[in-house]
């Protein structure tokens, strides 16, 4: 389907409308053998979103794991590996970045959720 750019910056606007999270991006750096972790950008406005609940059962046999999608602007600069440091409803989340899909109106990415405070 081809789309014109006014439609497609209006469908961005709308869906970042509803977005109401912010992370930090951090990026792991190699200077010769060391290995470091360095704030790439902050104040990022992001959605984290479930991709599955899990299954509750009475022995939990059919148990998944909760799964996490994180969109972004198309523009934001975000590749696999990095770490987010994200607030969502309040709580603060560790995540690592799966491999990240482009798409017109957004860039979604799975992620590992590290910790939740």
């Amino acid at each position: 389907m081809n789309l014109n750019q006014q439609s497609v910056q209006a469908a961005r606007a709308a869906l970042q409308s509803m977005w109401g999270d912010i992370c930090e991006i951090w990026r792991a750096t190699k200077a010769g053998n060391v290995k470091k972790e360095t704030r790439r950008y902050a104040g990022v406005r992001c959605h984290l979103s479930t991709k599955t609940l899990p299954q509750l059962t009475q022995d939990n046999a059919g148990a998944t794991a909760t799964q996490y999608m994180v969109y972004f602007d198309p523009a934001q600069d975000v590749t696999e590996g990095d770490t987010l440091r994200l607030v969502h409803k309040g709580r603060k989340y560790l995540c690592i970045v799966g491999r990240v899909h482009e798409y017109n109106v957004n860039k979604v990415a799975p992620v590992e959720v590290v910790e939740i405070a």
